[in-house]
C-alpha cells in the first residue's frame, strides 16, 4: 500500500500530511488507486486495517501508518502484520546513499521510473511554485490518472523489492538462512 498526500511539512510521524489517495495491490492482482475521501473506499481501508492479513509498505512506520492514524482515525495495526521494505533496504546495504523507493528499485531491480518522470513533468509545467527540489509537494495537484499511474507503480516497486530482498520469500538473502 502507498498513500499519496498533500505536501510534507516537517516530521511526518508527528505531523503527517493529508492523504488524497491510497494505492493498494492485493496478492496476484493489479494495483488500484483509491480516493481516501470516498466512503466506499474508507470502508475497505477500515476492513484492511482491522483484518488479520499482512500489509506491505515502503516507509510505512515512518509515514503511511501515521497518515492513516491522524487523518483516517485508523489505529496502528499489530506490528507483526506490517512489513516495511525500508528496513530490508537498510539491512541489504546500511551504507546506501538512499533508502528511498525509486533509487532502490533502480539499483536492485533495474526499474524504469517513467510514471515518476511523467508526474514530475506535469507538475513542473503546471504548478508555478514547484521547484526541482520540491516538486513532490505538489503531486496531489496533478490529474488523477497521472497520480494513479505513479502510485500504482510505487506499490509494484515495493512488492518487487520485498520479493527481491526478503529471505523468507526467496530474496537474495534466502541462501543464508
Amino acid at each position: 500500500m502507498d498513500f499519496e498526500t498533500k505536501g510534507i511539512d516537517g516530521n511526518t510521524m508527528s505531523n503527517p500530511p493529508e492523504p488524497v489517495g491510497l494505492a493498494v495491490m492485493d496478492e496476484g492482482c493489479e494495483p488500484e488507486y483509491w480516493d481516501v475521501n470516498d466512503p466506499y473506499y474508507q470502508g475497505l481501508m477500515k476492513e484492511i486495517w482491522l483484518g488479520d492479513e499482512d500489509m506491505l509498505w515502503q516507509n510505512g512506520w515512518g509515514f503511511d501508518l501515521c497518515v492513516a492514524k491522524k487523518w483516517l482515525g485508523l489505529p496502528f495495526p499489530d506490528w507483526h502484520r506490517v512489513h516495511d521494505t525500508q528496513f530490508l533496504l537498510y539491512l541489504a546495504d546500511p551504507h546506501s546513499p538512499s533508502l528511498g523507493l525509486k533509487p532502490s528499485a533502480i539499483h536492485y531491480l533495474d526499474w524504469e521510473v517513467e510514471a515518476q518522470d511523467e508526474l514530475h513533468d506535469w507538475v513542473m509545467a503546471n504548478v508555478p511554485e514547484a521547484t526541482e527540489k520540491g516538486w513532490g509537494a505538489f503531486i496531489w495537484r496533478a490529474p488523477w490518472e497521472i497520480v494513479a499511474k505513479y502510485a500504482k507503480d510505487d506499490v509494484r516497486m515495493t512488492r518487487a523489492l520485498f520479493d527481491e530482498l526478503h529471505p523468507l520469500h526467496g530474496g537474495i538473502y534466502a541462501e543464508s538462512l
